[in-house]
């Protein structure tokens, strides 16, 4: 998996593109937000966070203690999405409701 921005297709250099409407910060984000939905679905709240400048980030609270549970969206170099939380589990985010489904229950 791979957390390294993709190239602007209008820029041949190569460079750091991360910001705007494409890119792996938006693919990203809407990973994440069909995550969210469908926790949602599922009774479970979450937060998006999505700051200005660096890449969003999903965070669950927990019910029995209170601690938010960070989840990332990761593409691999095929250009896949997963969805990782807590430690190392992960799931494929071409099952969202299925990965919406192992993280609703977890508990602590």
């Amino acid at each position: 998996m791979s957390n390294v921005p993709n190239r602007s297709p209008s820029d041949p250099a190569g460079g750091m593109w991360r910001h705007g409407r494409g890119g792996l910060t938006g693919e990203r984000l809407r990973v994440l937000t069909e995550l969210m939905i469908d926790l949602r679905g599922l009774g479970r709240g979450s937060s998006l966070l999505a700051p200005a400048t660096g890449e969003g980030l999903l965070f669950v609270p927990l019910p029995r203690t209170g601690r938010r549970m960070p989840v990332l969206g990761l593409q691999d170099g095929r250009g896949r999405w997963s969805y990782l939380w807590d430690g190392g589990y992960c799931a494929d985010a071409d099952g969202t409701m299925r990965a919406a489904h192992q993280i609703a229950a977890v508990r602590w």
